[in-house]
């Protein structure tokens, strides 16, 4: 029986969505820590979704960083993305409160997704 993988592009797309959502509210809802959460998740499903559909095994507890760099070996056009100040979700929760930090997080996740989109 195939195991159903658990990063989706729909998972991605959902959290995308979401997250932009949000951000048409007035900056005083926006709830910036979320945001970023979500667009964190987006980029590692993005990326563990291309993963899959090019049959690469990977642990999916991987981080963004792993995944980039897994990813990476398959497709040279995922050199392009700058995922940086993604990489160490747990060490840079405390600036996760700032609204510019979200939108940030969202425009790396939307670059994900286009490179996503270039690369199939």
């Amino acid at each position: 029986m195939d195991q159903k993988p658990t990063f989706t592009i729909e998972r991605a797309e959902e959290y995308l969505t979401e997250d932009k959502e949000q951000l048409c509210k007035p900056e005083e809802d926006v709830v910036a820590y979320r945001v970023c959460k979500n667009a964190y998740h987006a980029i590692a499903y993005f990326l563990g979704s291309y993963l899959h559909q090019s049959a690469v095994s990977f642990d999916e507890s991987a981080s963004v960083e792993e995944l980039l760099k897994r990813c990476q070996q398959v497709d040279a056009r995922f050199h392009d993305l700058k995922l940086d100040t993604v990489y160490q979700p747990t060490e840079n929760e405390h600036i996760w409160m700032d609204v510019k930090t979200a939108v940030g997080f969202v425009e790396l996740a939307e670059e994900t997704r286009q490179v996503f989109v270039t690369v199939q």
